[in-house]
């Protein structure tokens, strides 16, 4: 040990959890301290404890810690489950709310941890008994039995031996048959061995460190049956921490007991044999033989002495221990059925811990949020599980439950989410279950945006807009329906066309939208509108086709009178097809190009429309629009590819109109052939013989011979009024 002025250090061998030590603090000695200290599998080479000296400085004790044995064997189950070097000879049951642990004889040593939170245990103990002596006799059964109180150290270990049974001695002159755990030997093979301890030790496990002991039985001595007297001497039993003295005699003498728990070896030698002494927390003393010849017997072994620490427990037994007894000459039948090995019950009540984690289930989604299955755990903690909690990852959020499932709710639509369930009782919360499936929650869309209704015949086309929330979920179509008569059909994406409409019957149109929650609220309803049939069979109802006779033109984008593919740009310009057949149609677009007038047989408008018509059939009637007044007297020209200029025969010109028929492969048609194919570039010009009408120009010479006819005809009118002389 050493000191300095504020501490002191010293290494003790490991003690009972509580002992006296005079310790020596700034050179005073301070009065028996106590050391209370736990050594346990994970406790260091050298555990430190600290305590404060009387003077009040503090102080320090360095314990050495010896390694326990491996415990990585599991008894019993639930809250009677417990850690231990081997399961051979235990048995664990559990009645009502209590635990029980049966440690049976095995000839080793048990190393038990005791339970967490168990801090008490009741106790049923018995060292063991020994074996019959011969044909006539059984075994004698005088081993402490006791039970009582002791004081346990949660997550401790403390070992059991468990005393084996004495057996008769295998020699003649006899030095065994003592049972195991500090029974004594036989004198010879008519005796018996003393039956061995049974006791609860703490680390390191020495004798010193044993805290209860139930001494073992003393072994019987040998019988003379012939005649029947005798006169043997006993052995004495051992009396607290004092071996039993053996037998005195005068030829054979029984060993005394070992105070370290051995109970002596009985006498021999020609004498009838005497039993070994008892185990114990002191060993019973052996018996002796008096005598020698056939008519003495052999004394019974003392039993060992049984003891318990007063700091571990109590004791409830108030049993006297007595000397061997060799019984009469008569009486066997009280040592018969009587051999039996020590044995160790120690029932505890469990506390109460917290629950298992239960078994997780299936997550199913719903509208924010989730509907989490669980099974409760096999393992309630000794307690009724309260309720359950099931938590979301990512989030975070809960929800509590009496039972399976949990509704876990708040969660964003469209999200990805796993939960775990964990238990509850009046202990605690226990552990998280695995995490669940990953669910995603949605719910049904939003209402989509109705836009326009548009009628056909007998059908009418739907347009709308999605809706801006999908629900957290892909939406995988589309559903319009008519009112009147709930006619409906399905489009991936806007437009949806519904057919099987009344012409001419007034119907308005919903939208709703559909994903793997179902479907969604309706839109709005749509404009009114009432399919009409198809006059000119141009796919368009003639309720909105602007040119119900045109099978080439169903639309007037700019309200020109002329339809969107004969027109060319601008406003009244451009081509129209008069009774022209379904099939007909421009094969490109119209233009209405720059006219020259190089070679023209009068003055041309500044423009010519250009086009090309297929499908028409043999000849088709044509209105060319100039959208300007066409001067009156003008007549219809064509102008070639290589300048020449046409007239147009039987072409009515009117305001800005030209009307006339062109035949595929005619003279108008600017390929000459009959393909199918009619193009044909159409202007209007006004010829020179019928330009405006303008004052008369004479003749130079007309012009001079009039104007000399009019100067003599002045000069005649002057004369007669007298302003020039004759």
């Amino acid at each position: 040990m050493t000191s300095s002025r504020h501490c002191i250090t010293m290494t003790i061998p490991r003690m009972p959890p509580t002992t006296s030590a005079n310790l020596v603090c700034n050179g005073a000695e301070v009065s028996p301290l106590p050391l209370q200290y736990r050594c346990n599998k994970s406790s260091p080479a050298n555990a430190l404890l600290r305590t404060r000296c009387l003077s009040g400085l503090l102080g320090s004790i360095a314990l050495l810690c010896l390694p326990n044995p491996a415990l990585a064997v599991t008894v019993g189950s639930g809250l009677c489950a417990s850690t231990v070097n081997s399961t051979a000879g235990i048995t664990v049951s559990k009645s009502g709310g209590n635990c029980t642990i049966n440690f049976a004889f095995t000839g080793a040593p048990t190393t038990w941890v005791i339970p967490a939170g168990v801090t008490s245990a009741q106790y049923t103990i018995k060292g063991a008994g020994t074996a019959g002596l011969n044909d006539y006799t059984g075994g004698r059964d005088a081993a402490f039995s006791g039970t009582g109180t002791i004081s346990l150290t949660p997550a401790s270990n403390i070992q059991i031996r468990v005393g084996g049974m004495g057996a008769r001695a295998s020699g003649y002159f006899g030095g065994d048959g003592g049972g195991y755990n500090g029974g004594g030997h036989a004198g010879e093979n008519f005796a018996g061995g003393g039956g061995g301890a049974t006791d609860l030790r703490l680390p390191p496990y020495g004798s010193a460190n044993r805290f209860l002991v139930a001494g073992g039985s003393g072994g019987l001595g040998d019988r003379n049956l012939e005649p029947r007297y005798s006169n043997p001497h006993f052995g004495e039993d051992a009396t607290g921490a004092t071996g039993g003295q053996g037998a005195s005699s005068t030829f054979c003498n029984g060993l005394a007991g070992a105070n370290a728990s051995s109970g002596g070896t009985g006498g021999a030698s020609v004498c009838r044999g005497g039993g070994g002494g008892g185990g114990g927390y002191a060993g019973g003393g052996g018996a002796g033989n008096p005598t020698t010849g056939s008519n003495s017997s052999g004394g019974d072994g003392g039993r060992g002495s049984s003891y318990i620490d007063p700091a571990y427990g109590t004791s409830s037994t108030t049993s006297v221990w007595s000397a061997g007894n060799a019984g009469t000459n008569t009486d066997y039948s009280m040592y018969t059925h009587r051999k039996a090995a020590g044995s160790l019950v120690l029932t505890y009540t469990p506390p109460i811990v917290a629950p298992g984690a239960p078994t997780i289930g299936a997550a199913t989604a719903g509208n924010a949020q989730a509907l989490v299955s669980f099974t409760a755990p096999a393992f309630n903690g000794g307690a009724a599980i309260t309720g359950y909690t099931a938590t979301s990852t990512p989030g975070g959020l809960s929800a509590s439950c009496a039972s399976s499932p949990c509704t876990v709710a708040g969660l964003n639509n469209g999200t990805s989410y796993t939960f775990t369930v964990t238990a509850t009782n009046s202990a605690g919360t226990g552990a998280a279950s695995a995490d669940s499936n990953s669910v995603v929650p949605r719910t049904v869309p939003e209402a989509p945006t109705i836009a326009t209704a548009t009628g056909g015949d007998a059908q009418a086309l739907i347009s709308f807009t999605a809706p801006a929330v999908n629900g957290g979920a892909a939406i995988s179509g589309y559903t319009a329906t008519s009112t009147p008569g709930n006619l409906s059909a399905s489009c991936a994406s806007s437009p949806c066309t519904v057919a099987g409409l009344n012409n001419g019957t007034s119907y308005t149109f919903t939208v709703t939208a559909t994903n793997s929650a179902g479907t969604g609220n309706a839109s709005a309803p749509s404009n009114e509108v009432t399919p009409q049939g198809d006059l000119d069979g141009d796919g368009v109802d003639d309720g909105i086709d602007a040119f119900p006779a045109d099978p080439l033109e169903s639309a007037d984008g700019d309200a020109d009178g002329i339809g969107d593919n004969g027109d060319a740009g601008g406003t009244g310009i451009g081509i129209r097809l008069l009774n022209a057949p379904l099939g007909c149609h421009f094969s490109r677009p119209v233009s209405a190009n720059p006219v020259t007038a190089d070679g023209a047989p009068g003055t041309p408008l500044d423009i010519e429309l250009d086009f090309q018509i297929d499908g028409c059939g043999a000849s088709v009637q044509v209105q060319a629009l100039f959208g300007q007044a066409i001067t009156e007297g003008s007549l219809a020209y064509k102008r070639g590819a290589d300048g020449t200029w046409t007239e147009i025969p039987g072409a009515v010109i009117a305001g800005a109109t030209i009307t006339y028929t062109i035949a595929d492969g005619g003279p108008l048609d600017a390929d000459g052939l009959l393909n199918g194919s009619i193009s044909d570039p159409v202007t209007a010009l006004v010829p020179a013989a019928v330009r405006p009408q303008s004052v008369p120009v004479l003749p130079l010479w007309a012009m001079l011979t009039l104007a000399l006819a009019l100067g003599a005809a002045a000069v005649t009118a002057l004369r007669r009024q007298g302003h020039y002389p004759g």
